[in-house]
């Protein structure tokens, strides 16, 4: 059996809510709790749960792009280092002038850090030998 809530993310009087104040859908939901990327995550997002956040919620991503639009794409894929740190790596380097948009990064990111980010964590270990 597959767990579809992890968290409780609203809570008032007798009521829980899989939601966010600025909306419901999932990338925003899930997505919120990602944020900032910073050395400490892997402190903070066990592989664990990362790999059942993506499993349950992002796992068809690459092939259904509205799963996350915007900013929230690239935050997902940057979380994705966490537990795949070559596939977030590679989704960030082959970002071309003709496929590269800010419109997949956050305001407070930028493609540098996420490849830094992703490298980091070993994603560019064996593409420059």
């Amino acid at each position: 059996m597959q767990k579809t809530d992890t968290m409780v993310f609203q809570m008032f009087e007798n009521k829980i809510d899989h939601t966010t104040y600025f909306g419901d859908v999932v990338a925003y939901v899930e997505g919120i709790h990602m944020i900032p990327l910073l050395p400490h995550s892997r402190l903070t997002r066990s592989q664990q749960f990362v790999q059942e956040e993506w499993d349950t919620y992002f796992s068809d991503l690459p092939t259904n792009q509205s799963v996350a639009i915007g900013g929230w794409r690239g935050i997902i894929y940057a979380n994705l280092a966490l537990i795949d740190p070559k596939s977030s790596y590679m989704y960030f380097a082959n970002m071309t002038n003709d496929t590269y948009s800010d419109e997949v990064l956050d305001g407070g990111a930028s493609r540098t850090w996420y490849l830094a980010w992703a490298a980091g964590l070993g994603g560019a270990d064996d593409l420059y030998d």
